[in-house]
């Protein structure tokens, strides 16, 4: 199975696992199904995908172009986990009642079958390296200085076979207009020598 290195990202508090961005139609060789409660943490703890509210109304422009959620999943499958399926599909409706479907905490409604329907995948994480653990911490401890105290988040995937790392600025940094002008190349600053790179829904970004 095919799958991209930089399709995934470090789950906290710790990244001792990391899971694919979005739901994938098998669960990879050394990978698992992954809990609702690791698919919660991914999603930076709300309880819809674009954020706290029950319609998207203000959702970033990353989830109105491409259903990348708050916590930096991309949205257009449910993912199916060990208890349940969540986050809803491209079909939910994106209005009351028909939205609560989307919730991160409440089942969204079990398959019929065993087998996926179209529009569902796996929720599936796999173990990450103890250098991808410690640098993850590192960066998360700079985070916690520079981006929580204003709503936002930084997201990265494990250390790549080159030595890259793909990050990502979630939270209230998806409507921040000087993202990746300014803070992605203040963190390239601080951690000297990191191969960072952006995810690719954060390349020329524009609010």
């Amino acid at each position: 199975m095919n799958i991209k290195e930089n399709n995934w990202i470090m789950v906290s508090p710790i990244g001792q696992v990391s899971i694919s961005r979005e739901p994938l139609l098998e669960i990879p060789i050394g990978c698992r199904l992954a809990t609702a409660g690791e698919l919660f943490c991914a999603n930076q703890g709300k309880p819809f995908p674009w954020g706290s509210l029950p319609e998207p109304v203000r959702a970033s422009r990353l989830w109105k172009e491409h259903r990348v959620g708050v916590g930096g999943l991309i949205h257009k499958r449910w993912f199916v986990t060990k208890d349940g399926r969540f986050g809803g599909a491209d079909n939910v409706p994106k209005t009351i009642p028909g939205s609560l479907r989307c919730s991160m905490v409440l089942d969204g409604g079990q398959s019929q079958t065993e087998l996926l329907n179209e529009n569902e995948g796996y929720a599936v994480v796999q173990e990450s390296s103890t250098e991808s653990q410690f640098l993850f911490r590192k960066i998360q401890l700079y985070a916690a200085k520079h981006v929580v105290a204003d709503g936002g988040a930084i997201i990265q995937s494990p250390i790549q076979a080159d030595g890259r790392i793909f990050v990502g600025f979630v939270g209230r940094c998806q409507t921040c207009p000087n993202a990746e002008l300014i803070s992605f190349q203040q963190l390239k600053k601080e951690f000297v020598g990191v191969q960072f790179e952006l995810f690719p829904e954060w390349r020329n970004w524009k609010v």
